[in-house]
């Protein structure tokens, strides 16, 4: 995985489903990778996602919507 300090290695896995801005995915592969806490995400999600959800994001409104 390249993040913003480099490449790191980190597993790659499957859930039977996660819920997403509205929609369903099934069998959808995740990376696990432990994040430093700091109380303002509970994850990250990738282009991939936000490409398939068709994402609108508003940065002046600090909101992502799907248009899917």
């Amino acid at each position: 995985m390249i993040t913003g300090n480099g490449v790191t290695m980190a597993p790659r896995l499957y859930v039977d489903w996660i819920h997403l801005l509205g929609t369903r995915f099934e069998t959808f592969r995740v990376v696990a990778h432990t994040i430093p806490f700091s109380g303002f995400f509970d994850g990250l999600l990738g282009m991939d996602v936000l490409t398939r959800l068709h994402a609108q994001i508003d940065i002046g409104e600090r909101r992502i919507r799907s248009a899917a």
